[in-house]
């Protein structure tokens, strides 16, 4: 089974970077409402906070990680996954996808 890692960007501008840790799990919802990309899925902590978004852009995609537009079709609406590493200084986590992956839950 083929582990699966996104880069979620934008946390610094949540203000979430330093509340995370390695081992935390998230929850990525398809966000429906984004102007800015068709493929758009938002980082969810358990708690219920928006902590950032799955990186879509060769800019923002972490080398060894897919985007948000690679893993938009493995799952209907939301997917578990769990941060693995967290780049305090470039404002980036990169997580493991739990579920999806692993059940292949393709649509």
């Amino acid at each position: 089974m083929e582990k699966l890692f996104v880069t979620i960007s934008h946390i610094d501008q949540y203000g979430m970077i330093e509340q995370l840790r390695p081992g935390n799990e998230l929850l990525l919802k398809k966000d429906h409402n984004s102007r800015y990309d068709d493929e758009a899925i938002l980082a969810v902590t358990d708690h219920g906070t928006i902590c950032g978004y799955v990186a879509n852009s060769t800019a923002t995609v972490c080398r060894g990680t897919h985007s948000a537009g690679y893993i938009y079709r493995m799952f209907q609406e939301e997917t578990p996954a769990v941060i693995r590493f967290i780049s305090v200084e470039n404002g980036f986590v990169i997580a493991e996808l739990t579920e999806c992956a692993a059940e292949g839950n393709e649509t």
